[in-house]
């Protein structure tokens, strides 16, 4: 629900960060040991990436919690909590962990009519769900109840109409095939879609898709650090498994609003129009060739080790 009204309120939310609740030395996610339960902590992506299942999961299947992180007690730069510390190698790693997770979950046999659809996200600050002070992501599987069957030509049709009212800021089909949309319904104030319009099931992506994710995610996050907001919930949707029924879509859904009685009637009520939101991200990338090109140049290993690197070189001198 689209409020006219709403934005003219006196006052604003107050974007509440997320605080550090007892620092590196506390972080149950920087010493796992200290998790409930000591749940056994699965490697990947060369040991810069821990996972293990969750111990309260709202998903029915392969609920996991994935976090960065490293044995050597001296590097503590990837104990962050706020989305304006992150940086791109975070959105890369903990994305293709989750695809990882889920390529293996794939191979299963499956022994129920279930459909399984694979979900993997972020949780950004208090108001969006965050829950330990050390950015995180969380992937498992949902099952898919409602019908949602969606056409080729439906999708095309879909594609044209946001053509026409001019809220695509950016559409890509080179070695890339990717769509940036201000979206058409906004379920937060200056929501984003990010299209992957030719793979329709998330751990499926190839890895010029996750340092796409990385980059473009990244700009798009600092964006909207710069406009005051700091709870962002980002959620992939996609098709359930060994189907091509939707395209692969990252949601950027910024929280500002507190739920209000229509929002508990399952609405969501929104004071940013789609025109709005495609007019403050159609600068975002002032030009687009440098930006794939920049993608394509773009080495996640390469950043890790530089913020590794400076953090052992630091505590050398220190010593």
């Amino acid at each position: 629900v689209l409020s006219r009204e709403r934005a003219k309120k006196v006052g604003t939310l107050n974007q509440d960060k997320m605080q550090d609740s007892g620092g590196y030395d506390k972080c149950r996610l920087c010493h796992p040991e200290n998790l409930e339960g000591r749940p056994n902590i699965s490697m990947f992506s060369d040991k810069k990436v821990g996972a293990f299942i969750n111990a309260a999961p709202y998903l029915p299947h392969d609920h996991h919690v994935i976090f960065m992180r490293n044995d050597d007690p001296t590097v503590t730069d990837l104990h962050i909590y706020q989305p304006e510390q992150l940086r791109a190698f975070e959105l890369y790693y903990l994305l293709k962990s989750s695809m990882d997770l889920g390529k293996k979950f794939a191979k299963q046999v499956l022994t129920t009519t279930d459909l399984p659809r694979m979900v993997t996200g972020f949780n950004f600050g208090p108001h969006a769900g965050q829950s330990l002070s050390h950015i995180h992501a969380q992937y498992g599987w949902e099952v898919v109840l409602e019908r949602m069957d969606v056409s080729p030509t439906a999708i095309k049709l879909f594609f044209e109409e946001l053509q026409d009212e001019d809220l695509i800021i950016h559409s890509e089909e080179s070695s890339l095939d990717f769509k940036l949309i201000a979206p058409w319904t906004p379920r937060g104030q200056y929501a984003l879609d990010l299209y992957f319009t030719d793979k329709y099931e998330v751990h499926k992506l190839t890895d010029e898709e996750c340092r796409l994710f990385a980059v473009l995610g990244h700009r798009i996050i600092n964006k909207y650090v710069e406009l005051g907001i700091h709870n962002i919930n980002i959620v992939f949707n996609s098709s359930p498994l060994s189907r091509q029924i939707r395209p692969v879509t990252a949601h950027f859904v910024p929280r500002v609003n507190k739920p209000a009685l229509y929002e508990l009637l399952g609405r969501d009520v929104v004071d940013t129009f789609p025109s709005t939101i495609f007019t403050t991200f159609l600068s975002l990338v002032p030009n687009w060739r440098n930006f794939l090109d920049e993608v394509n140049r773009y080495n996640p290993a390469d950043e890790y080790e530089r913020v590794i690197s400076s953090r052992i070189a630091q505590t050398s001198e220190e010593e």
